[in-house]
Parts: C-alpha cells; structure tokens; sequence
C-alpha cells in the first residue's frame, strides 16, 4: 500500500478511474476527494466526484 506522499496524481485518477469501472463508487469518491484536497481547482476531479455521486444516487451532492 503506498502513502499519501508517494501516490502521485497521476495513480491517484488511474485508482480512481479503476475503482469507477469495477464499480467502487466510494472508493472512486474517496480518491477523488483527495485529488481536490492536493489542487482545489481541479475540475476533472470534480467532474469525477459528481460521477461518482450520481453512480451512488446521491443526487442532490452531485448537482453542487
């Protein structure tokens, strides 16, 4: 398992990504949130967040 300091964006969004197709909407949720902790204006992860959020029927946090 690597720490936070040794994950790097780029395998933060392929975790992310993973945990979205094989359907781990809560992981894929968690790691995104983590990329917007590192860069609070990154829309992508944003982007991925409401996806996410959406999969989880959390319809009113998505649509924030």
């Amino acid at each position: 398992m690597r720490t936070e300091q040794q994950t790097t964006r780029k395998q933060l969004i392929e975790d992310a990504r993973v945990s979205a197709q094989e359907g781990r909407w809560e992981d894929a949720l968690a790691i995104n949130a983590q990329l917007v902790e590192r860069n609070p204006k990154d829309a992508e992860s944003f982007n991925r967040i409401g996806r996410a959020q959406l999969a989880l029927g959390k319809i009113p946090e998505a649509l924030e």
